[in-house]
């Protein structure tokens, strides 16, 4: 029977940590408990673990501080923000922080168990990639210019400019150009 999964749990609410304690335990991790982001710093840096749940809202390092600390100093341990604090504006600040994973309180016991098993799978992938890299790669070279759209309709969009669907797209991937890439056919050897 293989190790059971470490987890640190960094939460100040003593009875929801308690509760997820016994859950997570249930689930087969052994889980260290942090009730501050003092300690959950410290455990982080000097304990390795296969993911960390932590909230926002902390006594002595908030969450996120917290978070980029441990990445600031090379903890890549996969991370999920177990928070309060769930609108739109949060969810992507503990996204841009660090964590690859964010929820919103109150939640699902089941769905939470279900994201800590894919994170868990997916650092046993060893990829360490932006998952849609691999994705956009293959299919799409990104270029400012007239798309298919002004050819079709004659319309014209000036020079350099990016359509307003892909301009967010382009300036986060880095692409310089847009066109199909067509993929080889199996029957047609190459």
């Amino acid at each position: 029977m293989p190790d059971p999964a470490q987890l640190l749990l960094v939460e100040d609410d003593r009875q929801l940590a308690s509760m997820l304690e016994q859950i997570l335990v249930g689930e087969g991790y052994q889980v260290d408990v942090a009730r501050d982001g003092q300690r959950g710093l410290h455990l982080g840096l000097t304990r390795t673990y296969d993911v960390i749940v932590l909230d926002r809202g902390l006594p002595a390092i908030e969450g996120l501080d917290l978070l980029g600390r441990l990445r600031s100093k090379g903890v890549v341990t996969p991370a999920l923000v177990l928070s309060a604090l769930g609108n739109p504006a949060d969810r992507v600040a503990g996204l841009d922080a660090g964590a690859e994973d964010y929820m919103s309180k109150p939640f699902d016991v089941d769905e939470l168990a279900a994201r800590l098993r894919a994170l868990r799978q997916s650092r046993k992938g060893g990829s360490h990639e932006d998952p849609t890299s691999a994705f956009l790669r293959p299919r799409l070279h990104l270029r400012p210019g007239p798309g298919p759209t002004a050819r079709r309709t004659g319309g014209k969009r000036p020079a350099g400019q990016w359509p307003p669907a892909l301009h967010g797209l382009a300036r986060r991937t880095g692409r310089h150009r847009l066109r199909h890439a067509r993929r080889p056919r199996q029957d047609d050897g190459g």
